[in-house]
């Protein structure tokens, strides 16, 4: 008999192993305990409120790297998997919203990954965004999907998802 598991969001290699008359198919590559995988990354969803600049930190210690939102389908699947359907079902708004790991601080109005200084193709503003006030240089995901330009400052503090690869 064989039994298969289904490479739902897992990494391409799979390896095949025979133990008892069983095949067993499994990734190599899979996300480690408490990472949530998804096309070929992993993420984990800190569920602590921490400043922008924090949470690079605590993504490196992670081995990972703040959010990096690539493609729609990415940003819909982080919004459905990490953040409540409306603000109105959190406690607390800023548990409701995650950093993106771009900023716009070393050109106005030009975000890049902080990971690469690569720039951002891929930009879903909410109406009127960016608006730069007073000196919002961070993105922030909504529960909506849009992205929000925010304050990097230490007193910013919100929720924050880690990303590897």
């Amino acid at each position: 008999m064989l039994c298969k598991l289904l490479k739902i969001h897992l990494n391409k290699n799979v390896v095949t192993e025979l133990y008892d008359g069983w095949k067993f198919f499994y990734d190599t590559k899979a996300c480690d305990s408490g990472w949530t995988p998804f096309n070929g990354h992993c993420y984990y969803i800190g569920n602590t409120l921490i400043s922008w600049s924090n949470s690079q930190i605590q993504c490196q210690n992670y081995g990972a790297y703040v959010l990096e939102i690539e493609s729609v389908e990415e940003n819909m699947w982080i919004i459905e998997t990490f953040l409540p359907r409306n603000e109105s079902d959190c406690s607390e708004w800023r548990y409701c919203t995650v950093w993106v790991g771009a900023t716009d601080r070393d050109i106005e109005g030009t975000f890049t990954w902080i990971r690469n200084k690569k720039e951002l193709t891929y930009l879903p503003w909410g109406n009127g965004q960016p608006d730069d006030k007073k000196g919002q240089d961070c993105i922030r995901l909504s529960p909506s999907g849009k992205w929000i330009d925010a304050n990097c400052g230490d007193n910013n503090q919100i929720n924050y998802v880690c990303e590897r690869n």
